[in-house]
Protein backbone atom coordinates (compact mmCIF):
# COMPACT_ATOMS: atom_id res chain seq x y z
CA UNK A 1 0.00 0.00 0.00
CA UNK A 2 1.19 3.53 -0.24
CA UNK A 3 0.13 7.63 -0.08
CA UNK A 4 -2.03 9.24 -2.84
CA UNK A 5 -2.18 12.79 -3.29
CA UNK A 6 -3.57 15.07 -6.01
CA UNK A 7 -2.14 18.38 -6.88
CA UNK A 8 -2.55 21.26 -9.42
CA UNK A 9 -0.76 23.79 -11.20
CA UNK A 10 -0.96 26.27 -13.39
CA UNK A 11 0.85 29.30 -14.99
CA UNK A 12 1.29 31.34 -18.02
CA UNK A 13 1.05 28.93 -20.30
CA UNK A 14 -2.93 29.31 -19.70
CA UNK A 15 -3.42 25.63 -18.28
CA UNK A 16 -4.37 23.99 -15.27
CA UNK A 17 -2.71 20.73 -14.68
CA UNK A 18 -3.29 17.59 -12.17
CA UNK A 19 -0.98 15.85 -11.27
CA UNK A 20 -1.47 11.90 -9.29
CA UNK A 21 1.86 11.22 -6.98
CA UNK A 22 2.15 8.37 -5.42
CA UNK A 23 4.75 6.93 -3.17
CA UNK A 24 5.15 4.44 -0.51
CA UNK A 25 3.94 4.33 2.95
CA UNK A 26 6.07 6.15 5.41
CA UNK A 27 7.61 8.36 2.94
CA UNK A 28 6.56 12.25 2.80
CA UNK A 29 7.78 12.54 -0.65
CA UNK A 30 6.06 11.14 -3.90
CA UNK A 31 8.12 8.22 -6.12
CA UNK A 32 6.14 8.97 -9.11
CA UNK A 33 4.02 11.19 -10.91
CA UNK A 34 1.61 11.17 -13.40
CA UNK A 35 -0.12 14.35 -15.26
CA UNK A 36 -4.10 12.96 -14.64
CA UNK A 37 -6.01 16.14 -17.17
CA UNK A 38 -5.26 19.68 -18.24
CA UNK A 39 -7.62 22.34 -18.49
CA UNK A 40 -6.83 25.59 -21.04
CA UNK A 41 -8.19 28.67 -19.77
CA UNK A 42 -9.32 31.13 -22.64
CA UNK A 43 -7.90 34.33 -20.87
CA UNK A 44 -4.59 33.82 -21.28
CA UNK A 45 -1.83 33.27 -17.94
CA UNK A 46 -3.16 32.17 -14.93
CA UNK A 47 -2.44 33.98 -12.00
CA UNK A 48 -4.33 32.73 -9.11
CA UNK A 49 -5.92 28.87 -8.91
CA UNK A 50 -7.99 27.91 -6.02
CA UNK A 51 -10.38 24.70 -4.89
CA UNK A 52 -13.42 23.95 -3.50
CA UNK A 53 -13.71 22.41 -0.22
CA UNK A 54 -14.89 18.40 -0.65
CA UNK A 55 -15.88 19.10 -3.87
CA UNK A 56 -14.06 17.99 -7.89
CA UNK A 57 -13.37 21.58 -8.60
CA UNK A 58 -11.20 23.83 -9.42
CA UNK A 59 -10.87 28.18 -10.09
CA UNK A 60 -8.77 29.79 -11.77
CA UNK A 61 -8.23 33.64 -12.12
CA UNK A 62 -6.97 34.98 -15.61
CA UNK A 63 -4.76 37.96 -17.33
CA UNK A 64 -7.83 38.65 -19.20
CA UNK A 65 -9.95 39.55 -16.12
CA UNK A 66 -11.84 36.48 -16.15
CA UNK A 67 -12.46 33.55 -13.35
CA UNK A 68 -12.86 30.38 -14.94
CA UNK A 69 -14.68 27.01 -13.24
CA UNK A 70 -14.08 23.53 -13.70
CA UNK A 71 -14.63 20.13 -12.86
CA UNK A 72 -11.91 17.97 -12.23
CA UNK A 73 -13.78 15.54 -14.29
CA UNK A 74 -14.41 18.13 -16.98
CA UNK A 75 -12.04 19.76 -19.53
CA UNK A 76 -14.54 22.07 -20.64
CA UNK A 77 -15.42 25.27 -18.29
CA UNK A 78 -18.71 25.11 -16.05
CA UNK A 79 -18.81 28.69 -15.69
CA UNK A 80 -16.84 31.76 -16.25
CA UNK A 81 -17.31 34.66 -14.08
CA UNK A 82 -16.85 38.23 -15.83
CA UNK A 83 -16.43 41.48 -14.18
CA UNK A 84 -12.78 42.47 -13.57
CA UNK A 85 -10.73 44.73 -16.40
CA UNK A 86 -7.51 43.21 -15.43
CA UNK A 87 -5.96 40.64 -14.22
CA UNK A 88 -7.23 38.27 -11.04
CA UNK A 89 -4.56 38.04 -8.83
CA UNK A 90 -6.02 36.18 -5.80
CA UNK A 91 -9.66 33.60 -6.05
CA UNK A 92 -10.14 31.88 -2.77
CA UNK A 93 -13.66 29.93 -1.85
CA UNK A 94 -15.51 31.15 1.52
CA UNK A 95 -15.68 27.77 4.20
CA UNK A 96 -19.32 26.81 3.13
CA UNK A 97 -17.71 26.05 -0.42
CA UNK A 98 -20.72 28.00 -2.22
CA UNK A 99 -19.17 31.41 -2.55
CA UNK A 100 -16.14 32.61 -4.54
CA UNK A 101 -14.07 35.68 -3.90
CA UNK A 102 -11.59 37.59 -6.03
CA UNK A 103 -9.13 40.01 -5.91
CA UNK A 104 -7.68 42.08 -8.90
CA UNK A 105 -5.13 44.24 -10.54
CA UNK A 106 -8.13 46.74 -10.90
CA UNK A 107 -8.14 47.46 -6.91
CA UNK A 108 -11.82 45.55 -7.45
CA UNK A 109 -12.51 42.25 -4.53
CA UNK A 110 -15.46 40.49 -5.99
CA UNK A 111 -17.90 38.52 -4.25
CA UNK A 112 -19.45 35.54 -6.73
CA UNK A 113 -22.30 32.73 -6.13
CA UNK A 114 -20.52 29.55 -7.45
CA UNK A 115 -23.61 27.79 -8.34
CA UNK A 116 -25.24 30.71 -10.16
CA UNK A 117 -21.83 32.46 -11.31
CA UNK A 118 -23.64 36.27 -10.25
CA UNK A 119 -21.78 38.79 -8.55
CA UNK A 120 -23.46 39.52 -5.29
CA UNK A 121 -20.56 42.34 -3.94
CA UNK A 122 -17.95 44.57 -5.24
CA UNK A 123 -15.57 46.55 -2.88
CA UNK A 124 -13.10 49.14 -3.99
CA UNK A 125 -9.93 47.83 -1.98
CA UNK A 126 -8.14 51.04 -3.32
CA UNK A 127 -10.89 53.46 -2.23
CA UNK A 128 -13.21 55.65 -4.16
Amino acid sequence: SGHQWTIASAGADGTVRLWQLSGPSGKSQPSSRTQSAVFTADGGKIWSLATVPDEPLLIAGTESGEVVLWSTSESVPLASFRGHDEPVWSVCVGPNGNQLWSGGWDGAVRRWDISTANQLTRMNALGD
